[in-house]
């Protein structure tokens, strides 16, 4: 007996196809044909056809000329379109707002100059960089990414200590002011989004520990970001790594957390609001990369390792993931900084695990709305960039 597709099942497979054309076009970058899709896909030509009319009329893509000739009529080639719809991306920080948006390809066509807060940014400052980008932005929009600390679900700011905020909706706080999706994505998963769509990996899995005012991880299993079935995967700034009672105690409330033993202001000893990291008033590159090499650091710097280490090591035996990247502003602080972590993964190495694979990142600098944009590109389109 044959099976038959409901009108429900029909529509995911539809979708689905969707997806697969639109992801073909996009990695193809302009080379992709009809005929080179269907053979990739196993869709049939009429499938592929549909769709690709269905994307053209969407604005998402279109017809780009002619397709190298392989004997017969050359085929009519393909390219995302990138004059007509954008992605919004907020960078939300502690004492910032930035906001931009990008283009299809990711590429960034226009940019509002970086707010500065003296006092832990609110609502209304990202209301504002909100209202900047629908008032500026040259394409029309098709969703917003929002990069932010925190634990996350969907729209809401489950508990972010860096921001003061706790069971906070800011897709409802937004509501009033735009109607375009936003996607909340916290600022490590950010960071790792970016650093897989930029990089990648050999066998498309990575662990992103981002490192600033705060810490926290990403984890990438096949190309797909991993959250967990509550949102809080890779929240390991708050996880208790001290356990005597003179553990100190953080901000949180708790004692002995990571962060108090691996975060750049207490490894640097500077004042978490009076720093000189990427996204503080007082941001001066030059005198942060001077301050590692400084002599009373480095046995805080090391202790910093060798816990840093222990952790990474067991999240990665614990998922199997080989390659590991170090990124938020952790990066400013050259390739020594991570060469003190590479060194107790390699000492510390487990029997029988593979051998970790420890990088820099392209660092906060290098195309920072990425994360935001590539979460909301996923969001909206189910499509990547990575």
């Amino acid at each position: 007996m044959k099976a038959h597709l409901t009108p429900s099942n029909q529509s995911t497979v539809r979708r689905q196809n969707r997806r697969h054309v639109l992801q073909c076009v996009i990695d193809a970058d302009g080379t992709a044909s009809r005929a080179s899709i269907a053979r990739e896909t196993g869709l049939t030509s009429a499938t592929v056809s549909s769709i690709v009319t269905e994307l053209i009329d969407s604005k998402l893509v279109k017809n780009s000329g002619r397709a190298s000739s392989t004997g017969g009529k050359p085929a009519t080639s393909l390219r995302l379109r990138t004059d007509r719809l954008c992605i919004g991306a907020l960078i939300v920080r502690r004492h910032t707002v930035r906001a931009a948006a990008v283009n299809l390809r990711g590429e960034v066509v226009w940019e509002r100059p970086i707010h500065r807060s003296p006092s832990v940014v609110g609502i209304s400052d990202i209301r504002a960089a909100v209202v900047g980008l629908l008032e500026n932005q040259p394409l029309a929009l098709l969703s917003i990414g929002v990069d932010t600390p925190g634990a996350l679900n969907g729209g809401v700011i489950l508990e972010s200590v860096q921001m003061q905020l706790n069971a906070t909706d800011l897709a409802a706080a937004l509501a009033d002011v735009t109607s375009v999706p936003i996607h909340l994505i916290n600022d490590a998963d950010a960071d790792g989004l970016r650093e897989f769509s930029l990089v990648g990996s050999e066998d498309r899995s990575l662990l992103s520990i981002s490192i600033g005012l705060g810490i926290g991880a990403a984890i990438v299993i096949d190309g797909v970001l991993h959250r967990g079935p509550h949102s809080v995967a890779g929240e390991i700034g708050h996880v208790r790594v001290d356990f005597t009672p003179e553990a100190p105690l953080c901000n949180c409330g708790n004692r002995g957390c990571l962060e108090q033993f691996a975060s750049l202001p207490v490894v640097l000893g500077l004042d978490a609001d009076a720093d000189y990291l990427l996204d503080s008033p007082g941001f001066d590159a030059d005198r942060l990369s001077e301050r590692i090499s400084e002599p009373g650091l480095a046995e805080k710097l090391d202790r910093s390792h060798r816990i840093l280490a222990a952790t990474i090591i067991t999240i990665c035996s614990t998922l199997d993931i080989a390659t590991v990247a170090i990124g938020g502003d952790a990066p400013l602080l050259g390739e020594s900084y991570v060469a003190g972590l590479r060194h107790y993964c390699e000492l510390w190495q487990p029997v029988g695990s593979v051998p970790l694979q420890l990088r820099l990142t392209a660092g906060p600098l290098v195309m920072p709305f990425r994360g935001a944009s590539e979460h909301a590109l996923r969001q909206a389109l189910d499509v990547t960039w990575g």
